[in-house]
């Protein structure tokens, strides 16, 4: 299956990458769309985003975006699967579901929501794909969970505020994303969004007691009230479509993804030193 994989160097994408390393995947840069025009890629999956530089996010999300749609266009693909995220939604009361409405509050969400239109709009078959809050292995160590780790390691002050995820482990995503590209190439569905995420809802402090259940050692934790902008006291899938739909379930919950990022760092130090 000749496929292209968007931000290979990044969490999702690089972790994806490996899942499918058996099929035709060549090497992506935005700027050599060109190049892969007699390659003609059946199946898109596109990774690639901008997180944190906010005078980056327009061309790297809404531009990239809508380049790599005009190329599926012209090369005919049979499915293109468009990561978005959770946080186009904006902040709700409730498990949030495919028919809730986008209401961003960063430029991050924004860029992003107008990625998953451009998606919804184009005339490939597509699925949007908003995960929740993905950890695993290859995870940005500016993450929460890469933190807590690292307060284990190094013995030092854990700093915990408020908010809640829904935590889905990196290897549940991936393969949620393989069955959305499945179901475009069988035409089981031509244009939806997924959800992804357990269902489940954890606090920041819950998170940090699992781990310390996982290490069997207290963290040296420091309880603080700063709540960001993004912070939110309900964050949770509704996981119904995905299952109902799609028959999509995880199978990796909180504590076990906990125990295999903790082996996976432990194996990482073990061959660098």
């Amino acid at each position: 299956m000749r496929t292209l994989v968007t931000g290979t160097t990044g969490y999702i994408g690089s972790n994806l990458f490996e899942a499918i390393k058996g099929w035709k995947v060549p090497f992506f840069r935005k700027d050599n769309l060109l190049d892969f025009e007699s390659f003609a890629p059946e199946v898109i999956y596109h990774c690639a985003a901008e997180i944190y530089k906010e005078e980056e996010m327009f061309d790297s999300n809404i531009v990239l975006t809508h380049n790599l749609l005009q190329f599926a266009e012209r090369v005919d693909a049979k499915a293109f699967i468009y990561v978005g995220s959770s946080s186009e939604y904006g902040r709700k009361a409730h498990p949030i579901s495919e028919q809730d409405r986008l209401e961003p509050i960063t430029i991050y969400e924004a860029t992003k929501g107008c990625g998953s239109l451009l998606a919804l709009s184009s005339k490939v078959p597509v699925i949007v794909a908003r995960p929740f809050s993905v950890f695993g292995k290859n995870e940005p160590l500016r993450r929460f969970i890469p933190l807590i780790y690292r307060a284990y390691k190094e013995k030092k002050i854990l700093r915990v505020g408020p908010g809640v995820h829904d935590f889905i482990y990196i290897d549940d995503f991936v393969r949620g994303l393989t069955i959305c590209a499945d179901a475009l190439l069988s035409g089981k569905t031509q244009k939806d969004i997924v959800n992804f995420g357990t269902g489940i809802q954890y606090s920041n402090i819950q998170v940090v007691r699992t781990f310390e259940e996982v290490v069997g050692e207290r963290l040296n934790v420091e309880i603080v009230f700063d709540k960001r902008s993004y912070d939110s006291d309900c964050w949770v899938c509704n996981p119904c479509h995905a299952r109902e739909q799609y028959g999509f379930r995880t199978t990796t919950d909180l504590r076990k993804g906990l125990e295999l990022y903790i082996k996976y760092r432990e194996e990482a130090s073990s061959t660098n030193s």
